[in-house]
């Protein structure tokens, strides 16, 4: 009987121990659950959205959208982040996302990228993330208005279509025929997917300058609302914009007289500053491209930086291409290269260009020097590789590194440099290159204070020479089958510094025009100024030989000395007049004079060198 009363006891014990542990469980899942914070917002009940849906189309086939988004609370909630985006197909294109607040656009939001919209298949989403606390809705409240920036590129493509139109012949007869219509087709996410319902969704399309809006999906219906400049904007508005609206759509444009909107991409720009001891900054951009277009181009289009001048372009071949400034305002120039470029065909160019340094550049003290370069600022379309180099003057040191996360810094033996190296970039991007450098003017005398004393030098050795005493005993000169064996290594060392002198210069164009990629330039240059450093090191005890051999070959390395002395000169001078006639302190015909002059000067000096050469050639045989 005991062991019979004892079982509904152990079965009530049972259940309430089964009850409690199902209580435990739920009010731990419940814990869980309320940790993150976007699953206690409702989104159909605790605000009010709308939003609006702006759409530009940019250079070479990228465009970017701004979708602004404003809530408004139906009851009090705080947001810590919200999540939109667009058809997943897109994704390939998207090149950079940037938030900020609407109403104070200097707030910057983190952007989540790739999180999925509530996991629905066939979305690519993004989460803003709002700084910590969140974002206060409160009923009757000021609505919270914030912008989330979208770049794509490759969004548009060129075709043609062909219609039939009536034309009439010389002699009054009606034909039909064939005519041939560029048309620019932009495939782009026409509405953007949210996880809830938007009460209103205000879409707009801009198209760029000088072109014409020529119609759109049927599913969008937008429709022309007005001119916007040269450019003209079309309108649609959805009320209200379905929960994860799945919205790609199609707008096509066509260029008017006037538009320099072209399919070119830039694949690859090089941009290198250099900063010299006077502070003229001038530029040398490389740049890599790739038409799209139906047909041939004629003309290529690029933006410089603002108050570029003396704009000059050369091809891979080194032919020079023409330029014209086309719109001031942009700084938008035309190159006219010697062959069109092909549809699918890539080619390279370089410009060389001068920047005013007041635009970028101000001093401070007596030493210092600030510099802030906009590094993306004009790039009027999404560029596959940006290298951005800034070279300052030589015997100048960086006093405060820039503030951007990624950079490089070059150090030589008497010159530092920056290089900035990013990927599908726009102006967007908005990179900065802030930073301080200190120079001392005294670094400007330094080659040609260089120069004179080592032509002060030279001259004290060789009249020291002249005035040492005779030797009353007769010494033993170098024996005579010594002497052609040391002026022919004599003149085999100088002719083969000769040729590597040559093959750097060659070698400088070369890499100017945008012949050989930098890395390779680099590695050459090393080559041959560490041939030409040996072969100086060499030629000092060869020469003392020589000297050795007798007061004429004496006299002849005299004359090679000066002439050597008199090009460094040159070079130095023709620099620094260079330098001046870009900032405006030569005008065109006295910079032509000088630039005779010194041509003239330096013809002198290599026939100076090469008689020399000639004359030590005689005593080899």
């Amino acid at each position: 009987m005991k062991k019979l009363k004892l079982v509904p006891l152990i079965f009530i014990l049972f259940f309430l121990g089964a009850s409690t542990l199902i209580f435990f469980n739920v009010t731990t899942m419940k814990t869980t659950v309320q940790a993150s914070p976007l699953d206690n917002v409702d989104y159909k009940n605790d605000f009010n959205v709308t939003i609006d849906h702006a759409v530009t189309i940019l250079q070479a086939g990228s465009v970017a959208i701004n979708d602004t988004v404003e809530l408004s609370a139906r009851q009090n909630t705080t947001l810590t982040d919200y999540s939109l985006g667009f058809p997943y197909g897109y994704k390939y294109n998207l090149a950079y996302v940037y938030a900020f607040n609407t109403s104070n656009p200097a707030q910057i939001f983190n952007v989540s990228l790739d999180t999925g919209l509530d996991s629905s298949i066939g979305y690519y989403g993004v989460t803003v993330v709002f700084p910590q606390g969140g974002v206060q809705l409160r009923v009757g409240g000021s609505p919270f208005r914030f912008t989330v920036g979208f770049v794509f590129s490759n969004l548009v493509i060129s075709s043609t279509t062909t219609t039939l139109t009536q034309a009439k012949t010389t002699t009054g007869t009606i034909k039909f025929v064939n005519e041939t219509t560029p048309v620019l087709t932009m495939d782009y996410p026409m509405f953007p997917s949210l996880l809830q319902s938007a009460s209103v969704a205000n879409v707009t399309v801009t198209t760029p300058s000088d072109t014409t809006y020529a119609g759109s999906a049927r599913a969008g219906n937008l429709t022309f609302k007005e001119n916007l400049g040269t450019g003209q904007v079309a309108n649609s508005i959805s009320r209200p914009l379905p929960a994860l609206m799945y919205g790609p759509g199609w707008l096509n444009f066509s260029e008017s007289a006037g538009s320099v909107y072209q399919l070119v991409t830039i694949d690859d720009l090089e941009r290198h500053l250099e900063i010299d001891g006077q502070g003229n900054i001038f530029v040398t951009d490389a740049y890599t491209v790739t038409s799209h277009m139906p047909t041939a181009a004629s003309s290529i289009y690029v933006n410089l930086p603002t108050g570029a001048s003396n704009v000059t372009a050369d091809d891979s071949e080194g032919n020079s291409i023409a330029t014209i400034l086309v719109n001031k305002t942009t700084t938008t120039y035309s190159l006219s290269p010697v062959s069109s470029l092909e549809p699918g065909n890539t080619t390279q160019f370089t410009l060389n260009y001068f920047l005013l340094p007041g635009n970028y550049m101000s001093k401070t003290g007596n030493s210092g020097f600030d510099l802030n370069i906009p590094v993306t600022r004009g790039l009027d379309s999404v560029v596959g590789k940006l290298t951005f180099e800034i070279s300052l003057p030589e015997g100048a040191s960086i006093k405060d590194y820039p503030s951007i996360k990624e950079y490089d810094v070059q150090s030589g033996a008497l010159q530092q440099g920056i290089v900035v190296t990013a990927y599908n970039v726009s102006s967007f991007n908005s990179i900065d290159l802030h930073m301080s450098f200190v120079y001392s003017v005294f670094w400007a005398s330094f080659y040609p204070t260089l120069l004179m004393t080592t032509i002060v030098a030279v001259g004290l050795v060789v009249a020291l020479f002249w005035r040492a005493p005779k030797p009353t005993a007769p010494i033993p000169g170098p024996s005579v089958a010594a002497k052609p064996q040391a002026l022919k290594a004599l003149v085999s060392s100088y002719e083969e510094r000769t040729k590597a002198l040559l093959d750097l210069e060659s070698l400088e164009r070369q890499a100017q025009k945008g012949r050989l990629p930098r890395r390779q330039y680099k590695v050459r240059k090393r080559m041959l100024e560490s041939q030409i450093s040996r072969l100086d090191r060499e030629l000092v005890d060869l020469k003392q030989r020589a000297k050795s051999m007798g007061p004429r070959y004496t006299e002849i390395l005299k004359d090679l000395e000066v002439a050597e002395a008199e090009l460094e000169g040159i070079e130095v001078e023709e620099r620094r007049a260079t330098a001046r006639y870009r900032a405006g302190a030569y005008t065109l015909d006295a910079y032509h004079r000088m630039q005779e002059q010194y041509n003239k000067r330096r013809e002198k000096a290599k026939t100076t060198i090469e008689g020399a050469i000639l004359r030590l050639s005689e005593g080899i045989a």
